[in-house]
C-alpha cells in the first residue's frame, strides 16, 4: 500500500493559528484511486493499471493543483487556503478499497510524510473511487466517521438511498439515466423486441430493475433476460453459454447488455458463427464505451464491428488539452514523490529509464522520450472531467463555507477549522455549487439522485485503414431524448416488430457458476 501527499503543501498533521500563506494547508482531500489492478488476492495489487486508473490520479493531482495556484474560476477563491493531498492505491478491489479506508480511520497503520504522521482526522473529504461496488464499500466506512465523499464514476442507483448514503455524491450520472438512454435509443429505431444480458453487481442489478420498470411503459418487450456473473464474475464458459441461449430466439436480434464490463461476453458473441449469420446485433453500456481501452479490447470483436452489430453509450466528456500538456515534458527522474510514475512511464514507452535493460523491459528509453502523453495510442481518459468536477465542486463548496463563517475569502478563521460539524457544512455546500466545466454546459448535482445531470454519447466502433478505430461518434442522448445521426447498425432486415400484447411474460434465466439453469 502506497499512500503519499502529492502536493508541495504538506498535510498538515495539526493546524495552527490563522496564516494567509498559500503554503498553510487548512482542508485536505483523501483520493482512492485503481493505480494498479487487482493481484492474485483481493488484498493485494498486480500490474499497472491504464483502464480508468493511473490517468485518473494524474487529473486529481492536476486540478487540485490548479485550484492551489487560483487559477480560472478560483482566482478569487481560496485565497487563504490550500489543499492538501492523501492518495491511496486501491488496486481495482472493493474489499481492499473499503479496509484501507478503515485501517487508516482505526489507526492500524500510519502514514508518514518528511513531517511526521498525517493524522486521519486532518481529511475532510474522500474522492473516489471508480466503481460502484467499491464506492459503497467505501461509502459503508466514511458513514461511520461523517465524512462526505464525491466519486468520480460509480453510477449503481443503490447509492441513491439517502438513509445509507446521505454523505455520498458523484459526478456521474447514475444509472437511471443510462436506462433512459437506452430506452431512447431503441426507440429511436423501434426496436420493440428486445433480449437482456445483464450481471449479477450493484451496477447490473440496479440498472437492469431500472431498465425492465421502464421497457413496458415504452411499449418494449423484453422476451429473454439472462442474469450472468452469480458468483460476482463473468467467465468465458458463462458468456458462451449465454450466446448461444440468445440465437434460440429469432424474433429478438437486439441484445442489450448491461454489466460492470461487457467484453467477455461480446467476444464469446464475436466468436460465435450463428450471431453474425442470424443478424444479432448488441448495445452495451458506458463501460465498453471510448475510453482508455477502446483500441485494445476491439482486436477481439472485429467480426461484431466490421458487420455493425456494435453501438455502445459512453459518459458525455471533453478533454482537458492543460493535463495533457502538464505531463507532457515530465520524466521520472523530475517526478520522484510519485511512486508510481516511473512504472507507468516505463509501461507507456515499452522501455526502461534505468541505465541498463531489465527481464521486463529490453529497451532503454532514449533521451528524446517525452512524457507518456506523447506515447504510442494515448487517449485522454474521459472520466478525467468528473474527476476534476469532483475536485473543483469540493473547493467551491470549501469555499463558500469559509466565506459564510468567516465573512471573506481573503481570511481564514480558525472557528471553522475546529467546528465539530465542518464537514456537515462543506457536505450542503457542495451539494448547492454549480459551475460551467470543460463541456461548456453548467455542472451542478441533481437533488433527487446526487448525481450529476451529464448525459451520453452514442458510439459506433469502425474499421479505420489497417487498425480497428474506437471514435466514431453518432449522437448523444440528453434529458429525455436522443440525437443520432449517421448511424449504420446492420441488423438483419427480416427483423419483425412485435405486438406488445404477444410479450406477458420474461423468460428470465440466471447462469450459475455450474451452469445450471434457473427458471
Amino acid at each position: 500500500m502506497w499512500a503519499f501527499d502529492f502536493k508541495s503543501c504538506q498535510m498538515c498533521e495539526s493546524v495552527a493559528i490563522l496564516s494567509k500563506s498559500q503554503n498553510k494547508c487548512f482542508f485536505s482531500f483523501s483520493g482512492l484511486f485503481d493505480i494498479h489492478k487487482m493481484g492474485n488476492t483481493p488484498f493485494t495489487c498486480g500490474e499497472i493499471n491504464d483502464d480508468h486508473g493511473f490517468q485518473l490520479m494524474e487529473a486529481f493531482n492536476w486540478a487540485l493543483d490548479y485550484v492551489n495556484t487560483n487559477q480560472g474560476i478560483f482566482s478569487d477563491k481560496l485565497l487563504a487556503v490550500r489543499l492538501g493531498s492523501l492518495i491511496f492505491d486501491t488496486c481495482k478491489s472493493p474489499v481492499r478499497s473499503g479496509n484501507l479506508v478503515a485501517n487508516y480511520h482505526a489507526r492500524n497503520f500510519e502514514v508518514r510524510n518528511a513531517q511526521g504522521r498525517i493524522d486521519p482526522s486532518t481529511v475532510d473529504l474522500y474522492i473516489g473511487p471508480m466503481t460502484s461496488e467499491a464506492s459503497i464499500r467505501v461509502a459503508d466506512v466514511l458513514r461511520e466517521f461523517a465524512i462526505p465523499q464525491i466519486s468520480y464514476g460509480a453510477s449503481s442507483m443503490e447509492l441513491i438511498d439517502e438513509r445509507d448514503y446521505r454523505l455520498f455524491l458523484r459526478t456521474v450520472p447514475a444509472d437511471d439515466k443510462q436506462a433512459r438512454a437506452l430506452i431512447s435509443v431503441l426507440k429511436k429505431y423501434r426496436y420493440d423486441n428486445i433480449q437482456v444480458i445483464s450481471q449479477n453487481s450493484s451496477v447490473g442489478e440496479f440498472a437492469r430493475e431500472e431498465f425492465l420498470r421502464l421497457a413496458p411503459l415504452n411499449r418494449i418487450c423484453v422476451s429473454e433476460e439472462y442474469i450472468v456473473g452469480v458468483d460476482g464474475m463473468v467467465n468465458t464458459a458463462e458468456a458462451m453459454s449465454v450466446v448461444s441461449r440468445i440465437t434460440t430466439n429469432p424474433n429478438a436480434k437486439v441484445v442489450v447488455v448491461i454489466m460492470d464490463d461487457p467484453y467477455t461476453f461480446l467476444k464469446a458473441a464475436n466468436d460465435n458463427a450463428q450471431i453474425i449469420a442470424g443478424g444479432y446485433a448488441f448495445i452495451a453500456t458506458d463501460k465498453m464505451g471510448f475510453g482508455i481501452t477502446g483500441y485494445r479490447n476491439l482486436e477481439g470483436i472485429q467480426r461484431l464491428v466490421e458487420n455493425r452489430r456494435l453501438i455502445t453509450l459512453e459518459v458525455e466528456s471533453a478533454d482537458y488539452p492543460e493535463i495533457d500538456a502538464y505531463l507532457e515534458k515530465t520524466r521520472p527522474a523530475e517526478y520522484t514523490n510519485n511512486p508510481w510514475f516511473k512504472e507507468y512511464f516505463e509501461y507507456k514507452h515499452n522501455c526502461t529509464v534505468d541505465a541498463q535493460p531489465n527481464a521486463k523491459y529490453s529497451q532503454v528509453c532514449s533521451e528524446e522520450v517525452q512524457g507518456y502523453t506523447r506515447a504510442d495510442g494515448y487517449i485522454q481518459d474521459p472520466y478525467a472531467l468528473y474527476v476534476v468536477n469532483a475536485v473543483f465542486a469540493a473547493a467551491l463548496g470549501i469555499h463558500q463555507t469559509i466565506i459564510e463563517y468567516c465573512g471573506t475569502s481573503q481570511q481564514f478563521c480558525p472557528y471553522l477549522q475546529s467546528h465539530g460539524e465542518k464537514r456537515e457544512l462543506f457536505l450542503e455546500n457542495i451539494k448547492k455549487v454549480r459551475f460551467t466545466d470543460r463541456t461548456d454546459q453548467p455542472f451542478y448535482f441533481e437533488s433527487s439522485t446526487r448525481s450529476s445531470d451529464r448525459g451520453y454519447h452514442v458510439y459506433e466502433p469502425q474499421n479505420m485503414s489497417m487498425s480497428l478505430h474506437y471514435g466514431a461518434e453518432t449522437g448523444h442522448y440528453y434529458w429525455e431524448d436522443v440525437s443520432v445521426t449517421g448511424l449504420q447498425i446492420n441488423f438483419q432486415k427480416s427483423y419483425i416488430q412485435t405486438n406488445l400484447h404477444v410479450c406477458f411474460l420474461i423468460n428470465s434465466v440466471s447462469i450459475e457458476p455450474d451452469y445450471a439453469l434457473i427458471i
